[in-house]
C-alpha cells in the first residue's frame, strides 16, 4: 500500500484554522494530501523508497516512523499486536 496507495490523494475541508509554513489557511478551505508522494518521499524512506521492504513497518522498526509518514488509511501508523 504504500508503494501504490489504492487512494493516492485525499482531500479535507478545513474545520479550525491551520497554518503551515506561516501562511495562515482559514476554515473553510480545501486542503489535499498527495499519499503517493509522502509514500515516495527520499528525505524519509531513504534512497530505497521504491523498493517493498517489509522489515520497515516490523513491530521493532515502528517507533522510527513519524505518525503520518505512512498513510495508508488516513491516520497514521497501523501494525498487529
Amino acid at each position: 500500500m504504500r508503494l501504490h496507495a489504492p487512494v493516492p490523494i485525499l482531500s479535507r475541508e478545513l474545520q479550525e484554522e491551520l497554518i503551515i509554513g506561516g501562511r495562515v489557511i482559514p476554515p473553510g478551505f480545501l486542503v489535499q494530501l498527495n499519499i503517493w508522494a509522502l509514500h515516495h518521499m527520499e528525505k524519509y524512506l531513504g534512497a530505497d523508497h521504491w523498493e517493498f521492504k517489509s522489515e520497515r513497518f516490523a513491530p521493532e522498526n515502528i517507533d522510527k516512523i513519524a505518525s503520518y509518514q505512512f498513510v495508508p488509511f488516513s491516520a497514521g501508523n497501523r501494525y498487529m499486536f
